[in-house]
C-alpha cells in the first residue's frame, strides 16, 4: 500500500499550548522524490566576529610549506599567505583552525577581499556592503535579508539571527539590516531564543517559564505522540527524531539549570574595571562574561535546530560587537582585553617583551572562535541542516589594531548545493600581494556569489561603484 507522507508541518504538542515542530524526515518526502538533493532547502548562515581575528595565523598552507610563526615571524599590516593568485585544493589547515579538519572537503577560503569600509563602524555595514561613512537608503539591506526577501521562503521566521555578548546589536552594532534606519536585532538571551523558536505561535512565555520552575519539560506531553509516530517511520527517520528530541530536552536542561543559577541580575558593576568579570549589556542589565561558552552552545544548537525544522533557511550568529574589551576567563585570560590586545605589534623585535602577552592570547581567542564556528557547522550536520547549506564566516577587519580592512579572514563552509567549489583555497589577485597588481575586490563581489549560489542572480550589491561582479573562481 501507498502510504500519504509525512506533513512538513507535521508538530508534536507539548505541555502549556507548546508545539514542536520536527526536524526535515525522509518520510515528509514522497518515495518517488527521495533522492533528488533539490527537495532539501538551501540554507545561508553568517557568523559574524569583531576585530578581526589575527589573520596571520588564519590561512591554510601549501603541503609542506612554512607556516606563520607567530612568535618569530614578523606581523604585518596586510598578512597574505603567499604572492599572487593561487587556487589550491591540497591546502593544510593551521594549528588555530585544527578544528575546522573534519569539515576540510567542505571548505572555501577566500583570500583577497576587502571589506567596503574601514575602521571599527565598517563592522556594521560589513554584510551590506557599502562605505561606513557613504550610506545611501537604496543601498543598506544586508545580503541575508536581500536573499531572504527574493526568495520568501515559506517559513515561520525570514531570517533568524542569535547573538553571544552582542547586547541585543543596537543599530551602532547590528549587522543584519533591512534598510539603512532599520536594523535586525540578533538575541543574546538563549531562554528568549527558547521561547520564541520553539514555543508555539499559541505559546505563553510565562507559561514556559512556570513549567522550567516546576522541573517540568514542554516534552513530556509530546514523548508519547513522538513514540507513536517512530513506529510508522524508518530507521534513519527514527534516529534522526530521536536525536532531535533528546538534544531538544538537554538544551532545555541546560536553560532551565542556567536560569537557577542566574536569573536574578547582580547589581551594576563598573565595566571599566578590568577585574569584575562582567560585561554590560544594556544599562539595566550585566551578565557574567564567564557565562559566555554556555551562551554559546546553547544559541548554536537553538539557531542549528531552528534551520533542521524549517522554522527558517536563512540566519546569523553575531559574536560580540566591534571595538568590545571582553576578557576570556575561560581560557585563562581573565584579564586580557579584546580591544586593547588588538593593538598589539608583535612585529617589532623591541617591543616583543611587552607585546608577547597580547599575542598569546589573541591567538587563543583566534582559536576559540573558529572552535565556535566549526561547533555550528557540525551541529547543522548532526541535526541534518546541513546539506545545501552554507555557512560564511566574516571578519571586519584584517589587523584590528592597524584598523586594515584589506584581506579580512573569511572561509565558506557548505557548497549550497553544488554552486560553489568547496575543499579549496583561493587567492585572488591583490595589489599588495606581489607586483603590485590588480585592483583588490571588496565583500560586495563575495555577497553577490553567495547570493547566486542561493538561487538570486544579482549583478551588483551595496555600493555599486564597489561591485565588480560575481567571483567567478569560487562558482562550479
Amino acid at each position: 500500500m501507498t502510504r500519504k507522507p509525512l506533513s512538513r508541518r507535521t508538530l508534536l504538542r507539548g505541555g502549556a499550548g507548546f508545539s514542536l515542530a520536527l526536524p526535515l524526515l525522509d518520510a515528509m518526502v514522497p518515495r518517488s522524490a527521495r533522492s533528488a538533493q533539490a527537495m532539501t532547502p538551501k540554507r545561508f548562515v553568517y557568523w559574524m566576529q569583531p576585530l578581526s581575528i589575527y589573520a596571520d595565523v588564519f590561512w591554510p598552507t601549501a603541503p609542506g610549506a612554512k607556516p606563520y610563526n607567530w612568535q618569530t615571524d614578523p606581523m604585518k599590516e596586510v598578512y597574505f599567505s603567499g604572492p599572487g593568485a593561487m587556487v589550491n585544493d591540497k591546502f593544510e589547515l593551521p594549528e588555530a583552525l585544527a578544528a575546522l579538519q573534519p569539515h576540510r572537503n567542505d571548505m572555501l577560503f577566500v583570500e583577497g577581499l576587502d571589506n567596503s569600509g574601514g575602521n571599527h563602524p565598517a563592522y556594521s555595514t560589513t554584510l551590506t556592503g557599502t562605505n561606513t561613512y557613504e550610506h545611501s537608503p537604496q543601498n543598506m539591506i544586508s545580503i541575508d535579508q536581500l536573499i531572504a526577501q527574493r526568495l520568501n521562503p515559506p517559513t515561520k521566521f525570514r531570517t533568524l539571527n542569535v547573538g553571544v555578548n552582542n547586547g541585543g546589536a543596537n543599530d551602532g552594532q547590528a549587522v543584519s539590516w533591512l534598510s539603512k534606519s532599520q536594523s535586525v536585532p540578533a538575541s543574546d538571551n538563549p531562554i528568549k531564543t527558547w521561547e520564541r523558536i520553539f514555543a508555539g505561535v499559541s505559546a505563553d512565555p510565562d507559561k514556559a517559564r512556570k513549567l522550567r520552575e516546576k522541573k517540568r519539560s514542554v516534552l513530556d506531553s509530546a514523548i508519547e505522540q513522538a513514540s507513536t509516530l517512530q513506529q510508522d517511520l524508518g530507521a534513519a527517520d527514527r534516529r534522526k527524531l530521536d536525536q532531535y528530541l533528546t538534544s531538544f530536552r538537554e538544551i532545555e536542561s541546560r536553560l532551565d539549570a542556567g536560569a537557577q543559577a542566574g536569573c536574578s541580575p547582580p547589581a551594576k558593576t563598573d565595566t571599566k574595571s578590568p577585574s569584575h568579570g562582567r560585561v554590560l549589556y544594556d544599562e539595566d542589565e550585566l551578565e557574567d562574561i564567564a557565562d559566555t561558552p554556555f551562551v554559546m552552545k546553547q544559541q548554536i544548537d537553538l539557531l542549528a535546530m531552528a534551520l533542521a525544522c524549517d522554522l527558517t533557511r536563512i540566519g546569523g550568529l553575531q559574536f560580540g560587537t566591534e571595538a568590545n574589551n571582553n576578557t576570556f576567563p575561560w581560557i585563562g585570560l581573565p584579564s586580557w582585553r579584546w580591544h586593547d590586545a588588538s593593538h598589539f605589534e608583535a612585529g617589532a623585535p623591541e617591543k616583543w617583551p611587552e607585546q608577547r602577552t597580547f599575542a598569546e592570547g589573541w591567538r587563543a581567542v583566534a582559536k576559540w572562535s573558529v572552535e565556535q564556528y566549526g561547533l555550528l557547522v557540525q551541529r547543522m550536520k548532526d541535526f541534518g541542516a546541513f546539506e545545501n547549506a552554507t555557512v560564511v564566516f566574516l571578519t571586519s577587519m584584517n589587523h584590528g589594531g592597524a584598523h586594515k580592512a584589506r584581506n579580512c579572514p573569511i572561509v565558506v563552509t557548505g557548497s549550497a548545493g553544488g554552486a560553489l567549489k568547496v575543499g579549496r583555497h583561493v587567492r585572488l589577485p591583490h595589489r599588495f600581494n606581489g607586483n603590485g597588481e590588480g585592483t583588490p575586490r571588496r565583500f560586495n563581489d563575495l555577497h553577490i556569489t553567495l547570493a547566486r549560489a542561493m538561487g538570486v542572480n544579482i549583478d551588483t550589491f551595496g555600493d555599486a561603484d564597489k561591485s565588480t561582479g560575481p567571483i567567478t573562481e569560487l562558482l562550479t
